[in-house]
């Protein structure tokens, strides 16, 4: 039964201790997908009073699905993918330093990015009530990607990195 005590953690440090409440039954698969897309064109705006005269746009979609397996109570390893795009156009600017003389007019300025990752990830949820449908969670997330950016040449990235990342989750 979710939100039931599976045991009890203590802190030697605080001396204080906390109920281990179920939250995710072992043998439970969990499925996502996560999806952003974001579209603003502008014309003849002003950005800090160091670009004036802008008429352009910028696009951005980015989606990543996952897939877990709880492997114990409360414990699951998963994976997820990434892909990210992003284009953008300046039409027309002007870049003004503020300084006689260091003024640029920009004019067909074309950027273009996409990326693609994939992490593992390994999270552990805390169930915080009795009926197991709130818990805090920390996910340790080994990535890697791969980037290319277009801006009148192109730039080849690779990251990779390791990185805790907390949440609250509830199960609505």
């Amino acid at each position: 039964k979710m939100g039931v005590q599976i045991g009890v953690d203590s802190s030697s440090f605080s001396g204080r201790t906390f109920l281990k409440r179920l939250f995710v039954q072992k043998g439970t698969w969990g499925f996502g997908l996560q999806g952003t897309y974001l579209s603003t064109k502008g014309s003849d705006s002003n950005i800090l009073m160091l670009l004036t005269g802008l008429n352009g746009g910028i696009s951005y979609g980015s989606i990543s699905p996952s897939v877990s397996y709880a492997y114990a109570p409360n414990l699951a390893c998963g994976v997820r993918l990434n892909y990210t795009g992003a284009d953008g156009v300046v039409d027309e600017a002007l870049f003004d330093l503020m300084n006689d003389g260091l003024s640029f007019p920009l004019s067909g300025l074309k950027m273009s990015m996409r990326s693609v990752g994939v992490s593992l990830f390994h999270r552990f949820w805390m169930g915080l009530d009795d009926r197991g449908r709130c818990a805090l969670f920390l996910d340790g997330v080994l990535s890697a990607s791969r980037s290319r950016l277009y801006l009148g040449g192109y730039t080849d990235t690779r990251r990779y990195a390791l990185s805790l990342c907390p949440g609250f989750e509830v199960f609505v």
